[in-house]
């Protein structure tokens, strides 16, 4: 195989080039946008800084049992281990059984 000047790659390919007629024209550009609508932003009185958060006073920032207890509280955790305990009761094989009494 005949080998190219410009690679030592014996499958190199050139690289294609295209014949452009000279009555070829470019495309016509893009239409220009409409104009806008006229609106009032809407404004929005927001006095927290943007990355702070936004608690309670007497949680503590650096407790994460504490922001935990913000989203999880004690209602909602005794109703997950109720469920927990009627789907284990529902769904658990004789010898699964046994074996937990043991």
């Amino acid at each position: 195989m005949v080998r190219n000047r410009a690679s030592n790659d014996e499958d190199f390919v050139k690289p294609t080039r295209y014949n452009i007629p000279p009555t070829r024209t470019a495309k016509n550009p893009p239409l220009k946008p409409w104009p806008l609508p006229k609106f009032h932003p809407l404004k929005i009185k927001n006095d927290n800084i943007y990355g702070s958060s936004n608690l309670p006073a007497d949680v503590d920032l650096h407790d994460p049992y504490q922001i935990f207890k913000l989203f999880w509280t004690d209602e909602l955790l005794n109703m997950l281990a109720e469920y927990t305990n009627k789907y284990m009761e529902l769904h658990l094989t004789p010898e699964d059984k046994e074996r937990a009494c043991a």
